[in-house]
């Protein structure tokens, strides 16, 4: 198997990069023709996964990937490692004339992904190569197959969040009352985090006038009644959890949408760049606590 290309955008690569780490210490990278997608199936301790699919045009050019399993190649890598040298390529040379290639190649009996990178600057250090390499556990195609995106209920709400960043001071402070936090919306443009304190008083904050996205229900989809405009859905959420997606904000631009499944789940899709540029997103899976949990 061969896989090697050029780093075009570093910037989007540590970004997201970043954002997962925050969730888990491992992911997988499966690289295809089409497409890079960075998984974490097994969840944190708080149970969430992440699920994202990225052009491949958003981050390389002169992309070559080649295997027996239709051209795919799967690579489980640690978060921490990969976030410090796509850091050490963000920060080094000047990003016009540096030249960055990624690889997978073998350094003794592990196989890595190598970063070697070149800057072309007279200035700085013209015609210096430096090499940055990362160990990774390659995946075979039949235990690959057994990892399976969650499956979830039709969500009862999708939302456009407010900006990230504003959602998390707000988390700050409730969860300083309580580590549950209930995650709710209705379908007129409402979006409220709120928690009970140990004596009963309910503390929140709601935004209004968030704007609802049109999602397009499969073809198999059962027709459902038109909903109660002001109802609100929600799920009672681990403010642990939360705080964890709501780290993505490092993305910029960033565009949420907060889809709820009542009582079940978050799905949080966060678009990479501008949302009609299609660059890619990533998808968070946040499961809901029973209102029975142990803290």
């Amino acid at each position: 198997m061969k896989f090697r290309a050029a780093v075009t955008n570093v910037k989007h690569f540590y970004q997201v990069a970043q954002s997962i780490e925050k969730v888990a210490k491992k992911c997988i990278i499966r690289l295809s023709p089409a497409s890079i997608e960075i998984i974490c199936p097994n969840g944190n301790e708080e149970g969430v996964q992440v699920w994202s699919k990225i052009n491949q045009e958003d981050l390389f050019s002169d992309y070559r990937v080649q295997s027996n399993a239709a051209d795919t190649i799967c690579a489980e890598i640690a978060t921490d490692a990969l976030v410090q040298v796509l850091r050490d390529l963000a920060s080094s040379g000047k990003v016009e004339t540096r030249e960055t290639v990624m690889k997978l190649a073998k350094k003794g009996t592990d196989a890595v992904f190598t970063f070697e990178t070149r800057d072309h600057d007279q200035t700085w250090a013209k015609g210096l190569t430096v090499s940055h390499s990362v160990r990774v556990q390659m995946i075979r195609p039949v235990e690959m197959e057994k990892v399976k995106e969650p499956l979830c209920p039709d969500p009862d709400v999708h939302i456009v969040t407010p900006p990230l960043k504003e959602m998390r001071v707000v988390l700050d402070r409730l969860k300083a009352y309580s580590s549950k936090i209930r995650f709710s919306a209705n379908n007129s443009g409402e979006l409220t985090l709120s928690a009970e304190t140990d004596d009963g008083e309910e503390l929140k904050t709601t935004w209004t006038d968030l704007v609802h996205p049109t999602i397009e229900a499969g073809e198999d989809a059962p027709p459902r009644e038109a909903p109660d405009l002001g109802q609100h859905f929600g799920a009672l959420m681990s403010a642990a959890s939360l705080l964890k997606f709501m780290n993505t904000a490092v993305i910029t631009p960033t565009t949420c949408i907060a889809c709820i499944c009542e009582n079940h789940c978050l799905i949080m899709y966060v678009y990479i760049g501008e949302v009609l540029e299609q660059n890619g997103i990533l998808t968070f899976y946040l499961p809901a606590r029973l209102t029975g949990d142990e803290d």
